[in-house]
């Protein structure tokens, strides 16, 4: 790969320029197919890299927020939470939870408003998902009865159970599909299966074992048909493996089956395109797009990022938020 250029011009890419990263202490975007490289702005500290439903503004670290193309902002604190959610549909807040795992909170943009969003207290959250259409977050969550799934309110009010089991099964991580009437998520069973299920709010019943597999599940991204996943399993970034399922109750494919190293799914450019990255924790990492129906042809995109990101503005308008309805669990 040809070197970056070595100043930054702050230029805004066009709409095509899907694919961001972050390498030499800049933020770059390209096109799909890797072309028309562009610089953003200087990013000492990119954190989560994560960008917003519109895809005019970008989550880095401390939580501050910087626009592209658009003037959202917001100044670094000293806040950095591992599990991130961009408040949808236009990115006026940033829900997260604590690094202490014992809130739920939400960072507002362009002020420095800390708010606690957390419905109960005394327990412990793994994970927290916007709805696509704002109005609600989804939540994993660990108390005295075990692990469980709740749906509530963008303020955390009025919380229903969506999902809960008395067979020690631990859940998470979680994702909606686009249309908003799913909750995807992982599940750890008792007797050492691991899963992924579908809560479907508006029948108000489970699909189980729509992915089954090995390993733990690390991360859920949804195709934006809802047709398939991106899968991380593994435990750490160090020992990570990229999937894609086609939620056909298999154990998927591996996205970059002669990687040397850990492989991380990045985001979805297209139904049938991915973007993974190869490396562990510590080091630069390769960029690979790869074509899902061609027999997983790669494309190298870059060979040093440190971040990476597919920005892809959400569909409009945003689907309705189904009336929440409670499941029996998980058998």
């Amino acid at each position: 790969m040809a070197s970056l250029p070595a100043g930054c011009q702050a230029a805004i890419p066009a709409s095509t320029a899907t694919i961001a990263f972050v390498a030499e202490g800049r933020a770059w975007a390209v096109g799909p197919d890797g072309k028309g490289l562009t610089c953003l702005f200087e990013a000492s500290d990119p954190g989560p890299f994560a960008w917003g439903p519109r895809s005019d503004r970008v989550l880095l670290g401390g939580l501050a927020v910087r626009g592209v193309g658009s003037t959202a902002s917001r100044s670094a604190g000293s806040t950095e939470p591992s599990v991130v959610s961009w408040g949808r549909p236009t990115g006026l807040a940033v829900a997260f939870v604590d690094p202490g795992a014992t809130k739920i909170e939400k960072a507002l943009v362009g002020k420095a408003t800390i708010q606690d969003v957390s419905p109960f207290d005394n327990v412990t959250y793994q994970d927290v998902v916007y709805h696509p259409s704002g109005l609600a977050l989804a939540m994993v969550l660990t108390d005295s009865d075990g692990s469980s799934i709740w749906v509530a309110s963008n303020t955390g009010k009025d919380p229903k159970r969506i999902v809960w089991s008395r067979e020690q099964t631990i859940f998470g991580p979680v994702a909606w599909r686009s249309d908003g009437n799913t909750l995807y998520y992982a599940a750890h069973l008792k007797n050492g299966t691991r899963m992924i299920a579908g809560a479907d709010l508006k029948s108000k019943r489970v699909n189980a074992g729509l992915w089954v597999g090995k390993q733990d599940v690390l991360r859920l991204v949804p195709a934006p048909n809802g047709e398939a996943v991106g899968i991380d399993t593994g435990t750490d970034c160090d020992d990570r493996t990229a999937l894609v399922s086609n939620l056909d109750q298999k154990a998927g494919r591996s996205l970059l089956r002669n990687a040397a190293g850990p492989t991380t799914f990045v985001g979805w450019i297209d139904d049938a395109t991915v973007l993974v990255e190869e490396g562990g924790c510590t080091g630069p990492m390769k960029l690979w797009r790869v074509e899902l129906g061609t027999g997983g042809t790669t494309r190298l995109v870059f060979d040093a990022v440190d971040r990476a990101a597919v920005r892809i503005p959400d569909p409009t308008p945003p689907p309705p938020l189904p009336e929440i309805g409670v499941n029996e669990g998980l058998a």
